[in-house]
């Protein structure tokens, strides 16, 4: 099992779904049975496995994130009566809905009632009818592969964001490219779909991969990396923040961040920049279950098969990245000057004070804050455009001192002497 902070919450006891209570089997409430099928079973069926991943999970209960969080997920679960009261994060102002809006707050987000949207192709290169359909399903007898297999269509096609103001993507691929999207050989748009709303519009949606795919400069395209060229600030009518940032939090402070490069997720100890969430296989899909019902405003919620097949898929694009050794001298430089924070044969490690990093403060303001961030996981980090939670650092050699950057703080590395330095930059690098 990866290192983590343990002190989060013991280990628990818990009824996989389908055991006999006397065949009960103990496990970390996080990770969830060892069989990914089995732990995709328990967190569909079972709201007392996943509240006990979301308590297991939350590093700091004591912020609107979490606090909505454990006011109102899978109440069921757990031994509390009903909901403490506690802010709904608004919907975007201007956003289409995929359901009827409402302005009574869902006590347990698992009553409200399962969206199944109803998509098609976003299409520049020429507008014939598409034939529409729901994201991909799943059988009662589903194997790993697949759910592997409909995690990658739902990460393709389910819709995350939905505005109105996303039309302009209809326009044709110069608009599509200028605002960070790839237009595919057949025409269709990488990361956007239509997507059909109860007053019978099609309104443009962003997928998973609008954020999380990106195509690297030699023209493969990558799912899980970065996108650092989306301009969805841009695309909202406010250009504030840079491509390939965006404020996720909610909590009316300006604090654009980059989505994390999702091959490694796997490999974390900590999910979020702040690291305000322990990792494990089931609290991924809490947090992906979460994460969706955030974008419907609490209004609906997701097929929790589709969550759990998103979440294994995103599993396995860890080993299309798999660490790279270092040379002997590489790995002496980098067990002095980086290893106890980016640790073992992930790489990556638990959350660091914010004046030890010294970045901008993000990790003690806002709907997460920790206090710190956590040390992503390094492989992969060479694909990697933009580093840092907040993108400013631009690749690896700008965040090493090697090549200009607008970056600020994370003086590891940058203290080491040159020699030193082009040899981490050349081990970590391009193969």
């Amino acid at each position: 099992m990866r290192g983590r902070d343990r002190t989060i919450a013991p280990c628990l006891a818990l009824f996989v779904c389908g055991c006999a209570a006397e065949r009960a089997e103990p496990v970390d409430p996080l990770e969830g049975p060892s069989d990914p099928v089995e732990a995709a079973r328990a967190f569909v069926a079972d709201a007392r496995v996943r509240r006990a991943a979301l308590e297991a999970s939350v590093a700091v209960a004591d912020t609107p994130y979490a606090r909505a969080r454990l006011d109102h997920y899978s109440l069921s679960g757990t031994s509390s009566a009903s909901a403490r009261p506690s802010p709904r994060p608004s919907p975007d102002s201007g956003r289409g809905s995929l359901v009827p809006s409402s302005s009574d707050p869902i006590a347990d987000w698992d009553l409200a009632p399962v969206l199944e949207p109803t998509v098609r192709p976003l299409r520049v290169s020429r507008h014939e009818v598409e034939e529409a359909g729901p994201v991909a399903t799943l059988a009662p007898d589903a194997d790993l592969a697949a759910f592997v297999a409909a995690g990658r269509d739902a990460f393709e096609r389910y819709p995350v964001h939905i505005d109105p103001r996303f039309a302009v993507l209809r326009e044709g691929r110069e608009v599509v490219d200028r605002h960070g999207l790839d237009v595919r050989e057949d025409g269709t748009v990488r990361g956007a779909v239509e997507v059909l709303v109860p007053d019978g519009r099609w309104l443009v949606a962003l997928t998973c991969a609008a954020c999380h795919g990106a195509t690297t400069a030699n023209g493969d395209y990558v799912p899980g990396l970065t996108n650092d060229r989306l301009a969805l600030s841009e695309l909202l009518g406010d250009p504030r923040w840079a491509p390939g940032t965006m404020d996720v939090t909610g909590d009316a402070i300006e604090n654009p961040v980059r989505p994390p490069d999702l091959r490694p997720i796997r490999f974390q100890e900590r999910l979020h920049h702040s690291g305000n969430l322990a990792n494990g296989r089931i609290a991924r899909m809490v947090r992906i279950d979460t994460l969706l019902a955030e974008r419907l405003a609490f209004e609906a919620r997701p097929d929790r098969s589709i969550v759990a097949a998103i979440s294994l898929y995103l599993d396995s694009l860890a080993d299309t990245s798999p660490a790279s050794p270092l040379s002997s001298d590489a790995e002496a430089v980098f067990a002095r000057s980086c290893a106890s924070c980016h640790r073992g044969d992930s790489r990556s490690g638990p959350v660091v004070d914010v004046a030890r990093v010294g970045t901008d403060p993000l990790a003690t303001s806002g709907a997460r804050a920790t206090g710190g961030y956590r040390a992503p996981s390094l492989v992969g980090v060479a694909d990697r455009g933009a580093l840092l939670h907040d993108g400013s650092a631009r690749g690896l050699r700008g965040l090493l001192g090697l090549e200009p950057s607008e970056h600020r703080g994370h003086p590891f590395g940058t203290e080491l002497d040159v020699a030193d330095r082009e040899l981490l930059a050349r081990a970590l690098g391009p193969r």
